[in-house]
């Protein structure tokens, strides 16, 4: 039995879905309890990419009594612990090195670290940006705890689960078309452009000829602007099989920018999906299971593809080098005419559907499950993490509304008392200053929370 600390960043937890949590992570602290393991495991509200308070004193209380053997940490989304504790701390890749927090602090302890990358590809990601030895980096596969239910009635021709990534406005290309440029800086600006889709891990001026003095294209954020790029090729494919019965789920699709995506709109459901059961059940009701990639992944893919090949759904998938090397033979696209032409074919073809839906389970019990990475994880880290022994699971929600109320709420105005001539001083005077008193009081309290 082992004791971990798991620190995770829980994009759909809020104050009105507290229990909320993506299959993944389910899968996960479940998978490490039922393992045999005791779990403590602290989720995050919001994704920070800055973590630089010290963790506060109860949390380091709480942990210390906990005596942790392992800390795994997704996306490095915890506070600093490693002048407190001498446990193995393992940096779990959820997205990709530019959705690390505090990616600086762990080029400086690389040699204290171990990384687990979820696509082949980040082995080599891992090594070039933070400068981590190839010894410790670790290729876990994914996995899933979804389950088919052949009995569910398949009522959806199309269905996909994921985030809009277009949540506001996307300015580097308009902010460099408004400028008077050259042909020479468009083309330059264009090619540097398609260079950091292919490496979307590096400020856009890492791909220019620095020789050249030209105009160019700038990117406020690196990992918000690969969202963007993500999310409107995203849109793009959800556009091109949208009249084939297609319904879309997930969180963000309430963006004005969606207003020229009205095809997408159109099959949007508000119905939420907040649990591994309800996304189970969603893609159990689906023939087809989407799937579209982030620019991130170069070799690998999307949490949600083995949730798909584990349920009733055939998955359809952006092409993925991974999926391939791991044996999976799923219907794979490269456009947005290929998606479509791939999704009409299976819709009309039932038996083509249900055999590659099979295979896809035959392998995802096989390969795809917590347990079989367990035995590989154990080697890496040289601790045992199986046992007969019950584990336990204790899950702390680190809450973030005094940061929001420090940081989001407007600065009330400042209150001036009046000059009080004491000669003209009457009973007025007094109920207003001491009711003014009163009110700043209050309005100071509530500031500085």
């Amino acid at each position: 039995m082992v004791n971990i600390v798991i620190g995770l960043n829980n994009f759909l937890m809020s104050s009105d879905n507290p229990s909320a949590r993506p299959p993944f992570y389910d899968a996960f602290l479940s998978g490490l309890k039922n393992a045999g393991n005791n779990v403590l495991c602290f989720e995050r509200q919001n994704y920070k990419p800055i973590i630089s308070d010290e963790i506060p004193d109860n949390y380091l209380e709480i942990i210390k009594k906990f005596k942790p053997d392992l800390f795994i940490f997704f996306n490095n989304q915890f506070w600093n612990i490693m002048k407190h504790f001498d446990a193995p701390i393992v940096i779990y890749d959820v997205d990709s090195p530019n959705s690390y927090s505090n990616i600086d602090e762990l080029k400086q302890n690389k040699n204290k670290l171990k990384f687990f990358v979820n696509q082949s590809s980040g082995i080599e990601q891992i090594k070039d940006i933070i400068g981590v030895q190839t010894e410790n980096i670790k290729y876990i596969k994914p996995f899933t705890n979804i389950n088919s239910n052949p009995n569910m009635e398949q009522n959806i021709n199309i269905s996909f689960l994921g985030a809009c990534w277009i949540w506001n406005d996307f300015n580097a290309p308009l902010n460099f078309s408004q400028q008077l440029t050259t042909k020479e800086e468009r083309d330059e600006a264009f090619k540097a452009y398609h260079r950091y889709i292919e490496q979307p891990y590096y400020d856009l001026d890492y791909f220019y000829d620095t020789k050249k003095d030209i105009k160019r294209l700038k990117f406020d954020d690196i990992k918000v602007s690969s969202a963007r790029i993500s999310g409107i090729k995203r849109l793009r494919y959800l556009t091109a099989i949208a009249d084939l019965g297609l319904e879309v789920r997930g969180s963000n699709w309430n963006s004005p920018m969606l207003k020229v995506f009205p095809e997408v709109m159109l099959c949007y459901n508000i119905q939420q999906v907040l649990s591994y059961v309800e996304t189970q059940d969603f893609f159990n009701q689906s023939k087809i299971g989407f799937n579209t990639k982030h620019i991130q992944a170069k070799s690998g893919f999307s949490w949600r593809v083995c949730d798909i090949m584990a349920s009733n759904a055939c998955l359809v998938t952006e092409r993925a080098d991974d999926l391939k090397t791991l044996g999976f033979k799923v219907p794979m696209f490269e456009s947005a005419s290929e998606a479509r032409e791939i999704c009409e074919k299976l819709l009309k073809n039932d038996n083509m559907r249900k055999d590659i839906v099979a295979h896809s389970h035959e392998l995802i019990d096989k390969n795809h499950r917590l347990e079989s990475s367990l035995a590989e994880i154990e080697d890496f880290l040289n601790m045992r993490l199986r046992s007969n022994i019950a584990g336990s699971l204790q899950i702390i929600q680190i809450s973030s509304i005094k940061s929001i109320i420090k940081t989001d709420i407007p600065k009330p105005p400042e209150i001036h008392f009046p000059n009080i001539d004491k000669k003209s001083f009457n009973l007025k005077d007094s109920i207003y200053y001491k009711l003014s008193k009163h009110l700043f009081n209050k309005i100071s309290s509530i500031r500085h929370s």
